[in-house]
Parts: C-alpha cells; sequence; structure tokens
C-alpha cells in the first residue's frame, strides 16, 4: 500500500498504527486504491470488526480456522495414502 501511494512503509505504518492524521486527499487515494468509497473508510466503525471479546462471531472464526487446519492436514495425509496405494498397485500390476 505504502508503494502504490508514494510513501514510505514507516509513514504509513504510522497511518495504520493512527500515529499520524491522514489528509483527505490520501484517504481518497486509499479508497480508489482499494475500489471503495471513501465515505464508508471514513463510517467504518472498528468495534463492530475487531472487538474479539464481545463479537459473538470471534469464537465461530476461531473455531473454523481449527476445522480448516484439521482438513488440510487430512486431506494431505490422504493424499500421501492414495499415492502410496497407487505405487503398491503398479507394484502388483508389473509382477
Amino acid at each position: 500500500m505504502a508503494d502504490m501511494l508514494d510513501m514510505s512503509q514507516s509513514g504509513y505504518g504510522k497511518i495504520e498504527r493512527d500515529e499520524t492524521d491522514i489528509s483527505l486527499s490520501k484517504l481518497k487515494k486509499i479508497a480508489n486504491i482499494l475500489e471503495v468509497d471513501y465515505n464508508k473508510i471514513l463510517s467504518f466503525d472498528d468495534k463492530n470488526v475487531f472487538n474479539i471479546y464481545n463479537n459473538q462471531n470471534a469464537a465461530g472464526v476461531v473455531s473454523n480456522q481449527q476445522l480448516i487446519n484439521q482438513n488440510d492436514q487430512l486431506i494431505s495425509e490422504l493424499l500421501s495414502e492414495i499415492s502410496k496405494l497407487r505405487d503398491e498397485l503398479y507394484s502388483l500390476k508389473n509382477k
């Protein structure tokens, strides 16, 4: 994002960390890059998204991520087993 705004990463980081104010023109550039109306950025309420303690969906997100990780591991194990079975089948056919 910093590159697209022709600014340093440090400078952009300060904007993200709310250590420096952002000009309206810079905000409009960011909105353009993100392809959103800058008014949506101005009216954005992070409490509706990032408040993990009061966000009922946060536990669901964590739970879903754990399921995804477990599924990824299971898929990897199954692919490995399929590969072994194919090798064994090939070996049996060529005896």
